[in-house]
């Protein structure tokens, strides 16, 4: 019964994109394999690395930043773990094999882990200007009481919002344009304009205002130094704004295809996009998990060396053996 309701959506939901069916062709569907293996084992290894950093390489586990960015690594790991492998199999095979319950389940886990991420990046931003703008202050609005509050909060919103094709508003069904369990777009326009703006729209502008505010305080505090040491601080500030601008620029690549995507699929009743349109849109935004602890991990000082240590530790093991 399942499978059949499965198929039949299946059916219905081909005609809802421009073209054929890439997925159908067997070289685009390895090609396709490819890169989502490699975005699942990026994000399994990469974040459970900076997971083993934080939790044993690290003399500041407890601050406010390593607790959101554990966080981040923490639900971009379960993302690569628990999901990535049935969108690898879904691709590899051209269709759903798990069954319409599980189907359901990994479109819950889905939208969980990416929500959870996106609220965490922009509270990571927040956490970030916090600490340069009131140093004196910092830690008493990111305390771990506070912290692991804003955490909790942060896991009952995806939950929620994760939860509400179940409670009716929405529905999760297998979209084979995009080999993924997902909620149909364009069954619930009302839906969808919720998720975008509350879980996209919101923190890409935090994010944005928050890194903006980071840069305007960091040129103030530069004018106020000496000529003799302005060099070594401008180096700094550009070194640190490459690094925001990554930040902010990874996270919109990798997410506003695939919310264009979306409300393209939620506004044209046949969307002009072509099939493949759909589906590399779905990529990009799994390998924002994959990216994240690149970002985040590697170039934070202090876990870059955790990570040096973890892997001379490995190197060392491997050698006894």
């Amino acid at each position: 019964m399942a499978d059949t309701y499965i198929n039949n959506f299946t059916n219905k939901s081909l005609e809802l994109c421009n073209g054929s069916l890439v997925v159908s062709d067997c070289l685009w569907r390895i090609i396709l394999s490819c890169f989502m293996t490699l975005f699942m084992l990026m994000s399994c290894i990469g974040n459970g690395a900076v997971l083993l950093v934080l939790r044993y390489h690290h003399d500041d586990i407890k601050s406010a930043s390593n607790y959101f960015i554990t966080n981040l690594a923490l639900t971009d790991f379960l993302l690569g773990v628990l999901c990535m492998p049935c969108i690898l199999i879904s691709c590899l095979n051209g269709q759903w094999v798990f069954g319409q319950t599980l189907c359901s389940l990994t479109g819950f886990a889905n939208s969980f882990f990416c929500i959870n991420s996106m609220i965490t990046l922009a509270a990571v931003s927040v956490e970030k200007y916090c600490a340069i703008a009131s140093p004196l202050t910092y830690h008493h609005y990111m305390s771990k009481s506070k912290v692991t509050c804003v955490i909790s909060i942060i896991w009952i919103h995806s939950a929620i919002n994760a939860s509400l094709p179940f409670l009716g508003w929405g529905e999760y069904v297998y979209l084979p344009f995009e080999t993924i369990c997902t909620v149909a777009w364009w069954s619930f326009p009302n839906y969808v304009g919720f998720i975008v703006g509350i879980n996209f729209g919101l923190p890409t502008v935090i994010m944005s205002c928050t890194y903006f505010l980071i840069l305007k305080i960091a040129r103030k505090h530069s004018r106020r130094i000496g000529v003799s040491t302005r060099r070594i601080h401008y180096k700094t500030h550009i070194k640190a704004t490459l690094m925001l601008l990554i930040v902010i620029g990874s996270f919109i690549v990798c997410w506003l295809p695939h919310l264009i995507s979306m409300i393209y699929l939620t506004i044209y009743e046949i969307s002009p996009l072509p099939c493949s349109f759909h589906q590399i849109t779905t990529w990009l935004a799994m390998a924002n998990s994959a990216f994240n602890p690149i970002i985040y991990g590697a170039m934070d000082t202090s876990i870059r060396k955790g990570l040096k240590t973890l892997l001379g530790s490995w190197v060392k093991y491997c050698k006894l053996y």
